[in-house]
C-alpha cells in the first residue's frame, strides 16, 4: 500500500476513531455477555449503541482492513485449545457466538492489531516531520529559535534539548488544555520545564 504523508495522516484519525468505537463497542459486548450469564439485558440505550456499532464498524473496518493488516499484521486468533482458527474482527461482530472469555481474546486481538497499526503509522509519519538533527549557521538564531519552538509544539513525548545557547529567552509554555508531558532543555542555564 504505497501512501503519502497527507493520506497516512487521514488513515491516522480514522484508526484513531475506529479504535474508540472499537473500544466501546468491546466495553458494551462484554457487558452483555456478563449479564447474560445473570439471565438479565442491557438497559435499552446501551443496547441500541451496541446495536449501531455493530452495523457500522463492520463497514469501517472494511476501509481500514488494508491499513491495519500492512502496519498491524494480521489479527488472527486461536481458539479451544487452537483447534479454532478466525479472523479476530470477523468474530468479534459474531460476538453471540462466542463466550466471554473467548470474546475478550477475540477483541483484544483486535484491538492490539488496531494499536499497532496505529503506531508503525505515527512512526512513518513523525519521523518524516521531525529531524534527528539540525545545524544552524551563525547569524541565524531566530531561525533556530522558531524551529526549536514548532518541535516543541508538536512534541507528545519526554523531549530533550540540548544546545549551548538555549535558555529561558525561549519563553515557551504549552497550549492552554495540553500537556506536553516532560521537556528537558540543556544548556548554559540547565532547567527542566514540567507541564
Amino acid at each position: 500500500m504505497n501512501m503519502d504523508k497527507a493520506e497516512k495522516r487521514r488513515f491516522l484519525v480514522q484508526l484513531a476513531n475506529f479504535h474508540k468505537g472499537f473500544v466501546r463497542y468491546k466495553e458494551l459486548a462484554m457487558a452483555e455477555k456478563a449479564l447474560e450469564r445473570k439471565k438479565a439485558i442491557l438497559p435499552n440505550e446501551q443496547r441500541t449503541e451496541l446495536q449501531t456499532l455493530n452495523s457500522k464498524l463492520p463497514y469501517k473496518y472494511g476501509r481500514l482492513q488494508a491499513v491495519i493488516q500492512e502496519y498491524g499484521g494480521p489479527a488472527e486468533v486461536l481458539l479451544e485449545g487452537g483447534n479454532y482458527k478466525c479472523e479476530a474482527f470477523t468474530a468479534a461482530f459474531s460476538y453471540t457466538q462466542f463466550s466471554p472469555e473467548a470474546l475478550n481474546v477475540v477483541m483484544d486481538t483486535a484491538i492490539a492489531a488496531i494499536n499497532i497499526a496505529r503506531g508503525k503509522l505515527k512512526e512513518i509519519v513523525v519521523s518524516g516531520h521531525l529531524p534527528q538533527e539540525t545545524v544552524y549557521p551563525s547569524g541565524t538564531p531566530y531561525t533556530a529559535y522558531k524551529d526549536i519552538k514548532d518541535i516543541l509544539a508538536k512534541a507528545t513525548r519526554k523531549l530533550v534539548i540540548v544546545d549551548p545557547y538555549v535558555d529561558s529567552t525561549l519563553r515557551w509554555s504549552p497550549s492552554l488544555g495540553q500537556d506536553r508531558g516532560y521537556v528537558k532543555i540543556g544548556s548554559r542555564y540547565p532547567q527542566g520545564i514540567r507541564c
